[in-house]
């Protein structure tokens, strides 16, 4: 492998390692629903992407989630204990984006209408404020 491709591997980013759990993104989404994956996806590299586009697609797979009410995505598959959420949660600045991972990480927590809606509230608050820099 050249050096220059160990630099900078577009396939699997450098960023896709950084979260302080030592998991990729992938390794949680995989067993989620589809729409709660790519939220949970967008959530987790908004900071390395346009970060009010990225927060945009993850309200809008939670919308159309909410929507159409998929029954096999109302829990999440993946079972993370508490302090791995924790864990995870803790390389992400934004305290809006922290609780919304939080929930969506909650295998607990079942994804109704009205929760999701909790969620998109909590990544519309962070797009408003990202608005104001």
């Amino acid at each position: 492998m050249s050096e220059n491709l160990e630099k900078h591997d577009p396939i699997n980013p450098s960023h896709y390692k950084k979260n302080p759990s030592g998991l990729e993104c992938i390794h949680i989404t995989r067993h989620m629903g589809f729409n709660t994956g790519n939220a949970v996806k967008y959530l987790w590299r908004y900071e390395e992407k346009d970060l009010i586009i990225a927060l945009k697609k993850a309200v809008w797979y939670l919308e159309d989630l909410k929507e159409h009410h998929y029954i096999s995505a109302m829990f999440p598959i993946v079972a993370l204990d508490g302090g791995m959420i924790e864990e995870i949660v803790s390389g992400f600045h934004s305290e809006n984006i922290q609780q919304a991972l939080r929930f969506l990480l909650n295998s607990r927590l079942p994804m109704t209408p009205l929760n999701l809606q909790y969620v998109i509230g909590l990544i519309n608050k962070e797009i408003e404020e990202l608005g104001k820099f």
